[in-house]
């Protein structure tokens, strides 16, 4: 499963992510990290799966850029 969303940390060590319907608890212990720079409060796409009310994050990397006239 993919999910792209605002990173965001609610606590140390305790990451969320978030989008305009809510957010989720992610689980990053065993998170293989893309090349990129990865910040509270940026979008990102993560890949995992999601048991237990949590997603646990296998792989998150940056998301792919596009043109605006290609997003439009």
């Amino acid at each position: 499963m993919f999910m792209l969303g605002l990173l965001v940390q609610r606590g140390v060590g305790l990451f969320e992510l978030e989008d305009p319907s809510g957010s989720i608890k992610v689980d990053l212990a065993n998170c293989l990290f893309r090349e990129g720079l990865f910040t509270e409060n940026c979008v990102v796409l993560a890949e995992g799966v999601y048991k237990d009310r949590i997603f646990h994050v296998r792989g998150i990397a940056n998301p792919p850029a596009e043109l605006a006239r290609t997003s439009r």
